[in-house]
């Protein structure tokens, strides 16, 4: 079974699939092929060569300015350009100079990193996706049509980000960045031969975006955007390594959750604990008033919202967020939530104000940020408040979110103690 891998173009994201080769190369995962799209081809290229730790060293210090001469980091992102392709088909005619930033800084790069030897006598294939300038046409430049000469010439191709960047001349053509018509190629592995691809894209997923329709392919994609085309700051590469390196482990089961990341090995004592604080509220209805007022106001039917439920881990994962637990380690179960309650005290205390203000905020909580709002509904269950105001009509949409993540602290913080056990 041939296996392909396949990287996705974004620039300084790409720091992203650094992450994601790291993790691969821990769980011993190997490929036949690797396809790639700008920077995607230039990281697979170094993957082809087995190459990684000085790819990861190279991230580690990369700054705008080896890229661009007398570059600086940029908070505009050019995927924005690739999506309209009539109107950059049009820039693309008007732009006779054919002049951009200077890039000699990244020609020197892909000539110091570029190893011909060890890319062409490597058991890995490989391909790359390029863009005709003349009328926008796909070019794919597999291995076998390289030299030694024009592979540093493709791959600089590749990652030609027109209009920043300039065309890359070869042989009489014009090309720009392939992400002009494909910047995740997976098409071009099965075209060459691939029976599963592992398909890393650079943008997070939604439900707009249009993806090659195939059992064959696998796609990995960041749960949240990565930055600009040109962010290298030193923390947004870690925390892109560090998405990368946390999402392929959890796609390949060794790690769980969402936003958060815990060792499989916990999922029972996730699920126990899920399973618990459901439990929990569904058995104060009846003996509890307040907890089944607020439960009621959550819960209340809505035949207009058909969105899917999110399960208790979710809401705990979004309740950490939003008071900012760190959410680049490997967490013990038992050692999040005690990070969540030490959090969300912090946050209390430092707003001490709301207490004195309790029953008359309810009428001001559609003003207020997601933390004040969780806050103040947190409050309202712990001090059995229960706002006469409310009782007449269901609870604004806005406020359910908030509502949710107070029921899920309040759960936590008064409840759990004796479910939480040690290793």
């Amino acid at each position: 079974m041939k296996r392909a891998l396949v990287l996705g173009g974004g620039g300084a994201k790409g720091a992203y699939e650094i992450g994601v080769w790291k993790a691969l190369n821990e769980l011993g995962e190997q490929f036949d092929l690797v396809c790639g799209t700008s920077i995607g081809a230039l990281i697979g290229a170094m993957y082809v060569q087995h190459d990684y730790e000085r790819c990861a060293a190279l991230w580690e210090r990369l700054q705008a300015a080896d890229i661009i001469k007398n570059g600086v980091n940029i908070q505009y992102d050019l995927e924005q350009l690739m999506e309209e392709r009539k109107a950059i088909k049009e820039m693309i005619f008007g732009y006779v100079s054919n002049k951009g930033v200077d890039i000699s800084p990244f020609e020197q790069m892909i000539e110091t990193l570029f190893d011909e030897e060890r890319f062409f006598t490597s058991d890995i294939d490989f391909g790359c996706m390029c863009v005709l300038a003349k009328d926008l046409s796909p070019y794919k430049v597999k291995k076998q049509m390289m030299t030694p000469t024009s592979a540093k010439d493709y791959l600089l191709a590749s990652a030609s980000c027109f209009p920043i960047f300039p065309m890359k001349e070869i042989e009489g053509n014009k090309y720009i960045d392939g992400g002009y018509y494909d910047n995740v190629p997976a098409a071009l592995a099965l075209e060459m031969g691939a029976d599963s691809v592992l398909a890393i894209d650079l943008k997070p997923a939604d439900k707009k975006k249009k993806r090659l329709a195939s059992k064959k392919v696998t796609y990995l994609s960041p749960r949240e955007p990565l930055g600009s085309f040109l962010d290298f700051s030193r923390e947004r590469i870690y925390r892109n390594q560090m998405l990368g390196y946390f999402d392929t482990m959890k796609l390949y089961r060794h790690y769980i959750g969402e936003r958060y990341t815990f060792p499989a090995s916990q999922k029972q004592k996730i699920e126990e604990f899920e399973e618990k604080m459901v439990c929990f509220f569904n058995s104060k209805k009846q003996s509890d008033h307040v907890l089944a007022f607020w439960y009621h106001q959550l819960f209340q039917s809505n035949r207009k919202n058909k969105r899917k439920q999110e399960g208790q881990l979710q809401i705990l994962e979004k309740s950490a967020a939003l008071y900012e637990v760190d959410d680049l380690q490997v967490y013990d179960f038992d050692t999040f939530l005690n990070e969540i309650e030490r959090s969300f005290h912090s946050y209390q205390q430092q707003h001490e104000e709301m207490r004195v203000m309790l029953p008359s905020m309810i009428k001001e909580a559609k003003s207020f940020s997601k933390k004040e709002a969780t806050l103040l509904f947190y409050r309202y269950l712990v001090h059995r408040y229960e706002p006469q105001e409310s009782n007449q009509k269901q609870l604004p949409r806005l406020l359910k979110e908030p509502l949710r993540y107070a029921m899920c602290l309040y759960y936590v913080i008064h409840q759990s103690d004796h479910f939480r056990f040690s290793k």
